[in-house]
């Protein structure tokens, strides 16, 4: 119904918790804590405004995820990083990382950290900042 509305230029005011159903169905958001409003914009405009603008999706061998991860915490413009793991992951042998706060200009630092420690990498992948991202860095900020 929300998206219906949105086609026909309604405004709606939706009310979540839920970061990515708030992502997915709104074209601006408000971050409120308290009764105040902390942000107000695009996810794009936020995570600009936050310099949370980039993500990175690593992708290493699962026997050396954890290594990968703790390496990578160890690096200047990272916020924060999340070992995920993708469905038969275990089965390719392929561990994730995602690493919050990092831009594209710090993917090549990660890359050779990690070759240099010995751990193989197989895909580095900017993302855009998701809302969670903008949500943590206005929590922990």
């Amino acid at each position: 119904m929300i998206q219906r509305l949105r086609q026909e230029n309604r405004t709606v005011f939706l009310a979540t918790h839920n970061l990515n159903e708030a992502e997915r169905l709104c074209d601006r958001v408000a971050v409120l804590a308290k009764g105040s409003v902390l942000a107000l914009g695009t996810t794009r405009e936020l995570a600009a405004e936050l310099d949370q603008g980039h993500r990175l999706r690593v992708e290493v061998d699962a026997s050396m995820q954890a290594q990968a991860a703790a390496l990578i915490r160890t690096l200047q413009n990272v916020n924060y990083v999340e070992e995920e793991s993708e469905p038969n992951g275990e089965e390719r042998g392929n561990g994730f990382l995602s690493v919050h706060g990092a831009g594209r200009e710090v993917a090549p630092l990660i890359a050779a950290e990690l070759v240099q420690a010995g751990i193989p990498v197989y895909r580095l992948e900017p993302e855009e900042a998701s809302l969670e991202d903008v949500y943590f860095a206005l929590e922990h900020g």
